[in-house]
């Protein structure tokens, strides 16, 4: 995923769902000018990611809110990335986390997502069942049926297939990549709530 996002010192990236801030640390790393922000509904995994980047460190700004706050942060980020996340949330909030973080990002930037989508071996499909049994299946089995799919060709019909699959040993993980065209932009509705989330 880090190669797909091919962070540089220009780029504004907001990490969604970011956790204790593993991902985030990684992207300050490989591009030390980008301004990163991270974004967790957490209060405690934030307070771990701030202290692993004063470790580290390295300058992150952390933010504590949900997936469908992303467009909400006065900031103008040119990528918007989410890892292992939304398999984990309603159907719902899949739908609005996805389309508030095309919004977050400027016209022609990206939206780069790696999560649990469509199973597309028996095998695969078997060893998920590791994560649903973990995560729940009311939540899961969406993803596993193609929800992530579906979002994106909602979103842009033209968005193609994943940008690659990984196997793992509790199922394939696809990498998503979309380029917010300002058409694009222009047909996403305006957010129901909004405001910004204050720093953590």
């Amino acid at each position: 995923m880090l190669e797909q996002l091919a962070p540089d010192g220009r780029d504004k990236i907001l990490d969604v769902g970011c956790g204790t801030g593993t991902f985030a640390l990684l992207v300050k790393r490989a591009a030390p000018g980008a301004h990163v922000v991270g974004l967790d509904p957490d209060p405690a995994a934030l307070k771990i990611a701030s202290a692993k980047a004063r470790a580290a460190g390295v300058e992150i700004e952390w933010r504590q809110g949900s997936a469908h706050e992303a467009d909400g942060l006065d900031c103008s980020f040119t990528k918007a990335v989410s890892s292992l996340v939304f398999h984990q949330v309603p159907m719902e909030e899949k739908k609005r986390g996805i389309a508030a973080m095309a919004r977050a990002v400027i016209p022609l930037g990206e939206v780069h997502i790696a999560d649990y989508a469509r199973q597309h071996s028996r095998l695969m499909r078997t060893l998920f069942r590791i994560v649903q049994h973990l995560d729940g299946f009311q939540n899961t089995e969406p993803n596993a049926s193609g929800a992530i799919e579906a979002i994106r060709a909602d979103l842009d019909p033209d968005s193609g297939s994943s940008s690659g699959t990984i196997r793992t040993l509790t199922g394939e993980i696809s990498l998503f990549r979309l380029q917010v065209t300002p058409a694009l932009q222009n047909s996403l509705a305006p957010p129901a709530t909004g405001g910004s989330r204050e720093p953590s």
